[in-house]
């Protein structure tokens, strides 16, 4: 899965690990990960979910554009 911030501000917990949302940053979601979602003012963000492919690496990762 992947999440794509476009406006507002809240936190992602993957496992154990709290990761910032803010406008601009992109998310990557392994399948099967425990997640939660919370936010802090209005949020507007983008969500694709996806099959997983065994090829890839399944950690997860984020990057502000």
């Amino acid at each position: 899965m992947t999440i794509a911030v476009l406006e507002g501000h809240g936190t992602l917990t993957l496992n154990q690990e709290i990761v910032p949302l803010e406008p601009g940053r992109f998310i990557f979601i392994p399948a099967q990960m425990s997640h939660t979602l919370q936010t802090q003012t209005s949020l507007v963000f983008l969500l694709s979910r996806c099959e997983s492919n065994s090829g890839l690496p399944e950690t997860p990762w984020a990057i502000t554009l």
